[in-house]
C-alpha cells in the first residue's frame, strides 16, 4: 500500500483508474510535466514503480553520474566508472542477435529520481496496482544499476535501427539519499553467477556449448556421468566430470589448446562451426572420437558398460581418484592430443583410429598406484610429486607434448574437419 503523501511522493487516489488517468493528464498539461504509466508496489516499506522505456529515447530520459576511472573520490558519484569493453560486449550481443534474426534478452535497469513526484492511482487494498506518475519538467532519472546496458543500447541503435521499436524494462525508486543509492547499487550486484556447467547446458546460442551437449548426449560413456549444475564433483557423486569439463575437452579437440577460455575460445570455435554442415561434421567426428576412446580405455569401457546396464562400478570413489583421465585436466589433455590425431591423420582413417587406440592403451593413465605412489609419467606435467593434479596451462601443455612424443604423432598440417 502506498503511504500517504510524503517521502518525495504526492499521492492522489480516486475511486477508479479511469478518473486517475484523467486527473493525471490534466495535471501534466497544466504544468508541462511528463506522464509515465506504471505499476507500483512496495519493498521493505519503500515505494517502487515498474514501467518500460522505448529504446529509441531511453537515453534521453536518463542522466549518468559515472565516477572517473582513477579518481580518489568515487563516493561523490552515483555510478562506478564506465567499462568500455563491457559496453562493447553488450552492444555486439544486441547487434549480432538482431542481425541474425535471433531473440535477445536485455535485463531491466534500476533508476532513481530525487525530485518530488505526483502519483495518481485508484483506491485498492492490492499490494500491486496500476498508477500514473506525473514528473515535473525539471525531474531527472539517474541510473542506480544498468549504466552499461544503457550506453550499449545507444551504441547499438546507431548500427541497428530496428532496435528503436523495442523497449527496456525499468524499475524506479524515489530516493534522494546518495548513500542509499550506493547501497542499492551494491545490493543489485549481489546476484550469483550461473555455474559454467549449467551455462553450457542452457546457452544454446553459443555454438560450442550446443555442440558439447549434443556430443555428450551421443556418447554412452558420458550418459548419466556428468555434473550439469555445479562447478565441482563431490566425493560421493556418481559423476566423473562437469559438463563444462566436456566443453573444454571438445574445444581442445577442435583447436588443440587444452586451456583456452573466454571470448578467444568462443571465437576460435565459432569459426569452425559457422555452418550447419560444419557443425554436423564436428558432431560426427567428436562423437566417434569419444566413443572410440571409451571402447579402448579399460576404465572408460567399464563406465560405458555400467551405463548400458552392465555390472556396477565397485568402490567408485577410489576408482575415480586413481586415474588422470577421470579429471577435468586429463579430459582436456585428451582433447588436445585428439586434435593432433584428428588433423594429422585426417585423410587416413585407419591410421587415425590406430593412433587413437594407442592414446587409449599405450599411455599409462594411472594417477596413483596401489601403494599410493604417483605415476612418474605424469609427475612434472599435470601431477605433483605427492599426486595432486596441476591444472595450469603450462602443465597441461607439457602433458600434451609428452604424449605426442611418446606416441610419435605426426605434425598436423590442416584442419581436422573441412
Amino acid at each position: 500500500m502506498i503511504p500517504p503523501s510524503g517521502n518525495n511522493i504526492e499521492l492522489y487516489e480516486f475511486d477508479s483508474y479511469e478518473t486517475a488517468q484523467q486527473q493525471a493528464a490534466a495535471a501534466a498539461a497544466s504544468s508541462f510535466s511528463q506522464m509515465l504509466p506504471c505499476v507500483t508496489f512496495e519493498q521493505a516499506g519503500r515505494v517502487y514503480f515498474s514501467s518500460a522505456f522505448p529504446l529509441a529515447n531511453v537515453n534521453n530520459l536518463v542522466k549518468f553520474d559515472s565516477a572517473v576511472k582513477g579518481s580518489n573520490n568515487p563516493e561523490d558519484y552515483t555510478n562506478r566508472p564506465v567499462l568500455l569493453d563491457h559496453v562493447k560486449a553488450i552492444s555486439e550481443y544486441l547487434v549480432d542477435r538482431t542481425s541474425d534474426g535471433e531473440k535477445y534478452i536485455l535485463p531491466g535497469i534500476t533508476l532513481n529520481v530525487r525530485e518530488t513526484i505526483k502519483v495518481y492511482t485508484s483506491k485498492t487494498a492490492s499490494p500491486v496496482r496500476a498508477a500514473i506518475i506525473v514528473l515535473p519538467g525539471h525531474a531527472t532519472f539517474y541510473v542506480t544499476d544498468g549504466q552499461h546496458r544503457l550506453k550499449a543500447v545507444a551504441d547499438a541503435l546507431g548500427k541497428k535501427q530496428q532496435l528503436r521499436m523495442d523497449a527496456l524494462p525499468v524499475t524506479i525508486v524515489v530516493e534522494p539519499d546518495v548513500e542509499q543509492i550506493h547501497q542499492d547499487f551494491a545490493d543489485c550486484a549481489q546476484s550469483r553467477s550461473i555455474p559454467p556447467a549449467l551455462l553450457t547446458l542452457y546457452n544454446r546460442n553459443d555454438e560450442l556449448s550446443r555442440l558439447t551437449v549434443e556430443v555428450a548426449n551421443d556418447v554412452d560413456f558420458f550418459v548419466n556421468r556428468l555434473e550439469k549444475l555445479g562447478n565441482t564433483i563431490s566425493k560421493r557423486s556418481t559423476n566423473f566430470y562437469t559438463l563444462n569439463h566436456v566443453r573444454m575437452s571438445v574445444a581442445a579437440a577442435m583447436t588443440g589448446d587444452s586451456s583456452s577460455h573466454g571470448p578467444a575460445l568462443q571465437q576460435a570455435t565459432a569459426l569452425k562451426l559457422s555452418t550447419e554442415q560444419e557443425r554436423s561434421d564436428w558432431k560426427q567426428e567428436l562423437s566417434w572420437f569419444y566413443t572410440t576412446l571409451s571402447a579402448h580405455i579399460p576404465e572408460w569401457k567399464i563406465v560405458r558398460d555400467a551405463n548400458l546396464g552392465g555390472a556396477p562400478i565397485v568402490d567408485l570413489i577410489q576408482f575415480r581418484a586413481r586415474y588422470v583421465h577421470f579429471t577435468g585436466t586429463g579430459l582436456a589433455v585428451i582433447g588436445a592430443v585428439g586434435n593432433r590425431i584428428l588433423t594429422a591423420y585426417k585423410d587416413n582413417s585407419a591410421e587415425k583410429e590406430k593412433k587413437l587406440i594407442a592414446l587409449a592403451q599405450s599411455i599409462d593413465w594411472t594417477r596413483i598406484d596401489s601403494n599410493g605412489n604417483p605415476n612418474p609419467f605424469w609427475v612434472g606435467t599435470v601431477l605433483t610429486s605427492d599426486g595432486k593434479i596441476i591444472s595450469s596451462r603450462s602443465a597441461a601443455q607439457a602433458a600434451v607434448d609428452k604424449i605426442v612424443a611418446t606416441l610419435l604423432l605426426a605434425k598436423a598440417n590442416h584442419s581436422a574437419v573441412s
